[in-house]
């Protein structure tokens, strides 16, 4: 693979994004609410810039298992690289044996997100596994 491919893919792992001109309204409009892995409100820009989540990750799902817009979250830049491509189930559980205060909010998105799935099976398939743990 070509080093400055390589290079450019380090560098989007760990440089939060930039403010560009035409800026998702989506992510605009997530702009000053909590991030609903963390709860710190998100930015414009820097680490806590609004960007977007797959739950389950486009990496790990099955190519008949499609979501559309339920596997879609908006999260701050900081929770999306730390999850990278973990389901959303081993993202809470490392959280919650490093007791980060994090794991508190992720286990209430899980909540909220069962009432919004509403079926049992597609939830589980969404987050990596059956219902989280209370840690």
């Amino acid at each position: 693979m070509d080093p400055y491919r390589i290079q450019r893919r380090e560098m989007r792992k760990t440089t939060p994004p930039t403010v560009v001109a035409g800026d998702p309204p989506v992510l605009a409009r997530a702009r000053g609410q909590p991030c609903p892995y963390c709860g710190t409100p998100m930015t414009k820009g820097g680490r806590h810039a609004a960007t977007r989540d797959h739950i389950m990750p486009r990496s790990k799902k099955p190519a008949r298992f499609h979501l559309g817009q339920v596997n879609r979250a908006i999260v701050c830049f900081r929770c999306n690289r730390d999850k990278r491509s973990m389901t959303l189930k081993s993202f809470h559980a490392r959280l919650a044996e490093t007791n980060d205060h994090r794991a508190v909010h992720i286990a209430k998105f899980m909540d909220a997100l069962i009432e919004k799935v509403g079926d049992r099976e597609t939830f589980r398939r969404l987050v990596g596994g059956d219902r989280r743990e209370s840690p």
